[in-house]
């Protein structure tokens, strides 16, 4: 099952879709969390990102009034994650669910914000914040599902 996240005009049920990105398995997700509650949360989940890390994995929706707030958070979440480094993960951490392909992990990347990649290849943390910026930016709403 793969995790789908939409930017879509309000009220449209998805019928007006303006950006998307197939993220990959849900449990990179998580994955994510898991690593940003520990290294930036002092392990308090949602301490610092509420929006983000107290979302479901499988199907939240931020409607156009939160969208603002998350790009906040999910920028805030990048610039701190590229200042740290892969190597900080914790076995919790560590992807290393026989689930999640480890082709969605960037063995090279020089920091988190650049180390899990979505089906495409591309960062993730760096995706959701495009998406978040245009969201923002016209006044839309995302949902995962």
């Amino acid at each position: 099952m793969s995790l789908y996240i939409v930017a879509r005009e309000p009220g449209a049920k998805g019928t007006k879709e303006v950006a998307a990105v197939d993220l990959g398995p849900y449990q990179l997700l998580h994955k994510i969390k898991s690593a940003v509650a520990h290294l930036l949360e002092g392990d308090i989940w949602g301490d610092r990102f509420p929006l983000l890390m107290n979302s479901s994995d499988t199907d939240a929706y931020y409607g156009p009034e939160e969208v603002g707030k998350l790009y906040a958070e999910m920028e805030q979440l990048v610039h701190e994650l590229e200042l740290r480094s892969p190597a900080e993960l914790r076995p919790d951490d560590e992807p290393h669910d026989p689930m999640l392909p480890t082709q969605l992990l960037n063995g090279s990347a020089a920091n988190l914000a650049d180390y899990f990649l979505t089906v495409d290849g591309q960062p993730v943390l760096r995706v959701l914040l495009d998406l978040c910026r245009i969201a923002a930016s016209r006044h839309l709403e995302i949902a995962f599902t």
